[in-house]
C-alpha cells in the first residue's frame, strides 16, 4: 500500500467500505514525503483558541490567554448560551433576530444545539423541508475527500432556508443543525470538533466562507449547547464575538454562570450579557433580582437584561410574538450600538480626527426653539441610555428639572410619532399615542393648587406617582366618553 499513490488507495478503500453498507468517510492520512511534496505541515497550535473547557482552564492555569483570529469577513457572531435548559435561550434568539431584521440588519440563525437541535421547528420552512444541516455539512467537509472527480454533495444551499418577516419584509436565513435520526447520529459521532475550527481550511470556515459570498449577513446568532459541554464549549469559546449568557435567577445557575464568564473573559477577551429569564412579575421576581444579584459577580455598572414572563410566548408556537418583541429590544440595541462603535472605529481610523472634530456643528436646541419639521427634530433628537428605560411598560410618570428635555419628550411623541418608533426598535408598534395635554376644561390647577397638593401629599404619607396615575386614568376615560359622543353624534 505505501507504494500505491494516494487515489489508488482510495480507489482500494471505498469499496470495501460502500460494501459494509457504510457512508464512506476518509481521514487524510499522509506518508512523510507525501507531506513534503503537499506542503503540509503541522500547525503551531501554542497560541491556539482552546477546543474543550479542560484546555480553557489548562490554559488559563499555564497563565496564557487566547485571542481566535478573526477571519476575512465582516460577519458578526453572537452566541446565545444557558447554563441550564428551559430558561428561554433560543426564544431570545429568536425574538432578538426579529427585531435586528427590523432595523435593517441581514442576520442568520445558526443551530448548534446539536443534541437537542430545535430551531427549525420553531421556525418551520415555508417551502420544502430540508432534510440536511449544519453536521451533515461539517461532516462531508471533514470526511470526504474531494478531487476533480469527488465534488461536495451537501451545499450550503441545501441546508439554509429563510424565513419572511412580513412587518420588514426582510428575510432571516436559518441554518438547522439537522434532521434527526440514525444517519444525523452516526454523522455528529464521527465529526471530530479538533478539526472544525483549528486552521482556516477547516470546516467551519469554509461554512463562513460560503455564508459570507452567498449571503453576506451582518450577524450571526448561534443557539449553543448548555451547559459544559462539548459544543456549547466551542461556540463561546471559538466564535464568539459576542455573548448572551440567559439564565433563571438561581444559584445552581448563577455558579455555572460566574464560571463560564469569568473564563471566557480571561481567555477571549469577551464580556458576556447576563439576560435573567423569565422573571415573575410583581413582587416576586423583585425579589428573585434582589437576592440573586449579590451571586452574579456584576461587573462597575452592570445591570441584566430582565426578560419577564409572558403567556403569549410560554403557550406559542408560532414566532415572532409580537406582543413579546419589546421585552427583547435592550438584547437588540445592546448589538445594534457595538456596531455602531464599531463602525465609527473604522470611520475614525481612516480620518484625521483633528480636522474631524473642527468640522462639528451642534445646533442650539430647547423646547422652545424645536422647529416644527420632522428633519429638523430628528437632526436634534438625541437618543440616550434613558431613552429604553422610558418605554418600559411599568414607567408611569417621567419627572425633570425645568431644561431636562420632557417637552422635547412630550413633542417627539405626540407630534413625530413615527421618529419615536424607528428610534424604539419595535417597542412602539401597534402602540397608540395621545396627548392627555388640555383635555379637562375643570382642572386647570396653578403652582398655588400644586403646592397644596404637595403640603397634603405628605400629611398622607403619599406620592405624586399615584395623582399621575389617577389623572392618566381620568385623560383616558375622557377620551373614551368624547370618542362616544362623536360616535352617537354621526350615527
Amino acid at each position: 500500500m505505501t507504494k500505491k499513490t494516494r487515489k489508488e488507495r482510495l480507489e482500494l478503500v471505498e469499496p470495501l467500505i460502500k460494501e459494509l453498507g457504510l457512508t464512506p468517510g476518509i481521514i487524510e492520512l499522509y506518508t512523510a514525503e507525501e507531506a513534503t511534496n503537499e506542503d503540509i505541515s503541522i500547525s503551531n497550535t501554542e497560541d491556539a483558541a482552546p477546543l474543550s473547557w479542560q484546555d480553557a482552564v489548562a490554559m488559563l492555569s499555564a497563565g496564557k490567554t487566547s485571542f481566535a483570529k478573526k477571519p476575512k469577513h465582516s460577519i458578526k457572531r453572537v452566541v446565545f448560551y444557558s447554563y441550564k435548559g428551559g430558561v428561554g435561550r433560543t426564544t431570545a434568539l429568536i425574538q432578538t433576530a426579529f427585531q435586528l431584521a427590523r432595523q435593517g440588519k441581514r442576520v442568520v440563525l445558526v443551530d448548534m444545539d446539536v443534541e437537542a437541535p430545535g430551531l427549525q421547528a420553531l421556525l418551520p420552512p415555508t417551502g420544502k423541508s430540508t432534510d440536511e444541516g449544519l453536521i451533515d455539512y461539517l461532516w462531508e467537509r471533514q470526511t470526504c475527500f474531494f478531487d476533480e472527480h469527488h465534488q461536495p454533495q451537501i451545499e450550503l444551499t441545501n441546508i439554509i432556508y429563510s424565513v419572511k418577516d412580513s412587518p420588514s419584509r426582510r428575510d432571516l436565513f436559518i441554518v438547522p443543525a439537522g434532521k434527526i435520526g440514525q444517519r444525523y447520529i452516526q454523522r455528529l459521532s464521527i465529526l471530530s470538533t479538533a478539526h472544525l475550527f483549528s486552521a482556516s481550511t477547516d470546516p467551519w470556515y469554509q461554512f463562513e466562507e460560503e455564508l459570507w459570498k452567498q449571503y453576506q449577513p451582518d450577524i450571526m446568532l448561534i443557539d449553543a449547547r448548555t451547559g459544559l459541554n462539548e459544543w456549547g464549549g466551542l461556540s463561546l469559546l471559538q466564535l464568539a464575538d459576542e455573548a448572551f449568557v440567559v439564565l433563571y435567577p438561581s444559584q445552581q445557575n448563577a455558579d455555572g454562570i460566574c464560571f463560564v464568564r469569568n473564563l471566557l473573559k480571561e481567555l477571549t477577551g469577551v464580556q458576556a450579557k447576563l439576560v435573567l429569564s423569565p422573571i415573575p412579575e410583581g413582587i416576586i421576581g423583585e425579589a428573585l433580582i434582589k437576592s440573586i444579584k449579590p451571586s452574579l459577580q456584576l461587573i462597575e455598572n452592570e445591570e441584566p437584561i430582565l426578560i419577564s414572563y409572558n403567556p403569549n410566548i410560554a403557550g406559542s408556537n408560532q414566532f415572532p410574538v409580537e406582543t413579546a418583541l419589546p421585552y427583547y429590544a435592550p438584547l437588540a440595541n445592546q448589538l445594534l450600538e457595538i456596531s455602531g462603535i464599531e463602525e465609527t472605529a473604522v470611520i475614525l481610523a481612516e480620518s484625521n480626527r483633528l480636522e474631524l472634530i473642527e468640522s462639528l456643528t451642534f445646533p442650539k436646541a430647547n423646547a422652545e426653539s424645536i422647529l416644527d419639521t420632522e428633519f429638523d427634530f430628528n437632526t436634534i433628537f438625541q437618543k440616550t441610555a434613558d431613552f429604553d428605560r422610558f418605554l418600559d411598560d411599568s414607567v408611569w410618570i417621567i419627572r425633570g428639572r425645568k431644561g431636562t428635555g420632557k417637552s422635547t419628550l412630550y413633542k417627539l411623541f405626540t407630534q413625530y410619532t413615527e421618529i419615536a418608533k424607528k428610534r424604539s426598535s419595535g417597542i412602539l408598534n401597534n402602540i397608540v399615542i395621545f396627548s392627555g395635554h388640555g383635555v379637562s376644561n375643570t382642572f386647570k390647577p396653578n403652582a398655588d393648587v400644586f403646592s397644596d397638593i404637595q403640603k397634603q401629599l405628605i400629611i398622607d404619607d403619599s406620592d405624586w406617582l399615584s395623582i399621575w396615575r389617577a389623572y392618566a386614568l381620568f385623560v383616558f376615560i375622557n377620551l373614551i366618553q368624547n370618542l362616544l359622543r362623536l360616535l352617537n353624534q354621526q350615527n
